[in-house]
């Protein structure tokens, strides 16, 4: 099976950002500075010890997640829209072929195979396929460069029945299949 995917500049950093805020490690990563920020908080040690105390660490713990958030999506984005301007490859023509053990991503500049077994998770999300082959890499394909509705499942079909084949979690907006991890 195969797809064409032309990825634009917006495409690259908005791909990017879903799979970095669905990335486990960035989540966690994300707590641990707003937990940090939230107890050196020199308000929260008079506070810490009532009721009151823990619902306004939690609201303050929830503020700080929420600027980290914002300043990572700043600063992502003009990564990405640098990035994108600087590496061959990265914007444009991509070919994607599904074969029975991998598939093959191909620019006019490089092409690459991927293992199944090397694929960590598939989802959708706002109108991607995002499929995420380790905590810092993965491909976002674009919904709308599918030639029709019946494309579009026959890819994710494919990649399902591949997720079951060599266990890597796979979701999207009508069913979840979690690994047996």
């Amino acid at each position: 099976m195969k797809h064409t995917s032309f990825l634009r500049k917006k495409d690259f950093i908005f791909g990017n950002f879903i799979f970095a805020i669905n990335s486990k490690i960035h989540l966690i990563l994300f707590a641990i500075f707003a937990l940090t920020m939230t107890l050196s908080d020199p308000t929260v040690e008079s506070i810490k010890y009532s009721m009151k105390g823990i619902f306004s660490i939690a609201i303050i713990f929830f503020i700080n997640y929420a600027i980290l958030l914002i300043m990572f999506f700043i600063i992502y984005v003009l990564y990405s829209f640098f990035i994108s301007n600087l590496t061959k490859g990265v914007l444009g023509e991509h070919q994607f072929e599904l074969l029975d053990d991998a598939f093959i991503e191909s620019t006019s500049y490089n092409n690459s195979t991927h293992q199944y077994i090397a694929i960590d998770k598939v989802y959708t999300q706002w109108g991607y396929i995002i499929i995420s082959l380790s905590a810092i890499n993965g491909h976002a394909l674009p919904k709308r460069d599918f030639d029709s509705e019946d494309d579009y499942i026959a890819f994710l079909d494919f990649l399902r029945n591949k997720s079951k084949e060599y266990n890597f979690s796979f979701q999207d907006d009508r069913v979840f299949i979690p690994t047996d991890n």
